[in-house]
């Protein structure tokens, strides 16, 4: 990654912690779910998920087709869920951001 999409994309997620900071029901919602044992327990399975595919599964997969796949799949269901928990937070303009960078800078990401 060059520099210009590190700076970009470091700046859109610093942006997006502080406002989400600044905000009380952000802040309250945020500890709401992470307080929640089901949501900690299902937010584990996906890490472990992803680290899974891109660790294990994507070197072992040779059909160039399949892996590119396998990495949009994962771009996508990241990004998904960045969405989802940024909306959860109550920070409702913030997905747009991170969509435009990850889609700009990322070619593709989104």
């Amino acid at each position: 990654m060059t520099l210009d999409k590190t700076i970009a994309l470091t700046t859109v997620v610093a942006i997006t912690f502080l406002a989400g900071y600044r905000k009380k029901s952000s802040r309250e919602a945020l500890k709401s779910l992470v307080s929640n044992k089901f949501w900690v327990i299902n937010m584990l399975i996906i890490v472990c998920f992803i680290l899974y595919v891109h660790y294990i599964e994507l070197p072992e997969t040779e059909d160039k087709e399949k892996r590119k796949k396998i990495i949009d799949s994962i771009k996508k269901g990241f990004l998904a869920l960045v969405v989802a928990v940024l909306a959860e937070i109550h920070l409702t303009i913030a997905p747009f951001w991170v969509v435009y960078a990850f889609s700009y800078y990322m070619h593709g990401y989104a």
